[in-house]
Order: structure tokens, then sequence, then C-alpha cells
């Protein structure tokens, strides 16, 4: 994350310093007037590259800070607003269903509903001609930070034994699956809003 940070701050570092030498060059060329516009059309891309992404359907999902324990957080065009995957000293923590459950409330968010990760997947494709893809157009990083390759616990209880277990999500394929809130663990994604 710094050094994303600082690759940002000298691109556009740079960008502001090549806008500024251009200007000095050659204010009336419109060769060099182009080049100006091609500069802060770029440095405009790295800005708000951060903050917001768009999936494969079209879907905007712009980066929100509102509620800090949800770390690096997207809402969703349905106003929910998607955490980071839990992390414990850079590695996805791994938990299982009742402890997911308390670390969401304790943080004063909550599990995400199945519905909402389906809802989710199909802002990612799925059900569509595009079919469902957890990357950004790049094809290689996740929409949302570890969601190609992990399982996630949901807030909704299965109707074959609601108290042991609980609907999950599959990041890699945005399918539904059933897990056992005790034994198996699970990524944890918390949400907040509607």
């Amino acid at each position: 994350m710094v050094t994303q940070i600082l690759l940002f701050s000298v691109a556009i570092f740079c960008s502001f310093n090549l806008e500024a030498r251009s200007r000095a060059v050659c204010e009336s060329s419109s060769e060099c007037q182009d080049a100006m516009s091609k500069v802060l059309v770029q440095s405009h891309g790295l800005s708000s590259s951060n903050q917001k992404r768009v999936s494969n359907t079209g879907a905007v999902f712009i980066r929100d800070t509102s509620v800090p324990a949800l770390g690096e957080a997207f809402r969703d065009p349905s106003g929910l607003i998607w955490g980071d995957i839990v992390r414990a000293q850079d590695a996805v923590k791994l938990m299982n269903g009742v402890r997911a459950e308390d670390y969401c409330q304790a943080a004063g968010v909550r599990l995400p509903e199945s519905e909402e990760f389906e809802r989710l997947a199909e802002y990612l494709g799925q059900g569509t001609s595009l079919g469902y893809s957890p990357f950004l157009a790049d094809g290689k990083t996740d929409f949302l930070s570890g969601l190609s390759d992990n399982f996630f616990w949901s807030g909704t209880a299965s109707g074959f034994d609601v108290f042991v277990n609980r609907y999950v999500f599959y990041g890699a394929d945005g399918g539904i699956r059933i897990g056992h809130r005790f034994q198996h663990l699970l990524a944890v994604r918390c949400v907040s809003g509607p």
C-alpha cells in the first residue's frame, strides 16, 4: 500500500511537472496543447483510479471511507458498503462463523446476507452473457481484495439447520454454498448500509 501511494505521488508530481514545462515551452502550438491535454487526462485517471471500480457489467463501486472499521471499502450501486477482507499481519484471517459474526458486530458492522452476495455476483456478471468475473478489467486484480480465492461467511442461516449452518459465498465462481459455523474456517468481509 505504501509503495502504491509513493508511485501515485511520483506519477502526479511528474504529470504536473511535465504540464508546467510544456506550458513554459509552448503556449500556442496546437501540438503542445494536445500533449498537455493528454497529461491532464492521465493525471486525472491516476487520481480517480483508486476512487472507483467498474465491473464488467458497468456497475460502479465508489470508494467509501465513512466507516473506518471496514478498511478499504467500496459502496455498491445499492448503497451497501463492502469492507476489505479481514487480515492479520498481511495474511487473510480465517474464522469460524461464530467468531466472524462477533468480529463484525464488535466493529459496529455486520456480515453480508446471502442475498447481498448474490447481488454482488450479479454486479460482477453472474447470469449475464458476460459471465461472472471476480477481477478488474486487467483479469488479474481482484475486484474486491481477496475475492477470487476465498470462501466468505454470510449472516444468513441455511434452511437445513439454522443453528449450525450458514450460507457462504465462494468468490472464485460467485456461488453460494453451506458452511458449518462452528467447524469451518473461512474469510470474513463485513458490510455496512441498507
